[in-house]
């Protein structure tokens, strides 16, 4: 049993590495074009600073606008570097594939899952009556799997059958 529950844990931790790691590389693909805009817009006014402290500056001003323009560019520029590098860099190799292959299918599992759910709970809602029928969303809603539902729906059925006897006696 300690074994079954070791493994059982290792595969948990794994499919949250795998999760948070998928994450950060769709997160970062999804930034990357945001801080590229910003660090090109920074660069821009980082030179147009930079040649105005050049040409265009007077005896009674002390400071020097490029300094201040320079600072969102190398912020943004870090951001552009660190997002592409997550993004297409871990992402673009054959790992990171894999992992956004298998956090692909993670969610289609839990996407199907949620579907059949959402069937056995609209199919026993036609027969139940409303309150049983608010009931088994309820226990959908935290369910963990389908046979959870599908115990309740019963139970439920079988309730219902049994209320409608003794009330037709």
């Amino acid at each position: 049993m300690a074994k079954d529950d070791l493994g059982k844990q290792i595969f948990a931790w794994a499919l949250i590495a795998i999760a948070v790691i998928a994450s950060a590389i769709i997160i970062s693909r999804q930034l990357f074009p945001f801080f590229l805009t910003l660090t090109l817009l920074s660069l821009l006014a980082l030179i147009v600073c930079g040649v105005r402290d050049l040409f265009f500056r007077d005896d009674y001003d002390d400071d020097y606008w490029s300094i201040y323009a320079l600072i969102p560019f190398c912020i943004f520029g870090l951001g552009t570097l660190i997002t592409f590098e997550i993004g297409y860099g871990l992402g673009g190799t054959p790992f990171g594939q894999a992992v956004l292959q298998v956090y692909g299918i993670k969610q289609e599992i839990s996407n199907s899952l949620e579907t059949a759910i959402n069937q056995v709970v609209e199919e026993n809602c036609k027969v139940l009556p409303e309150e049983q029928c608010n009931l088994l969303r309820t226990t959908a809603k935290t369910a963990k799997s389908l046979q959870e539902v599908t115990d309740m729906a019963d139970s439920l059925k079988t309730v219902a059958t049994t209320a409608k006897k003794i009330s037709n006696t």
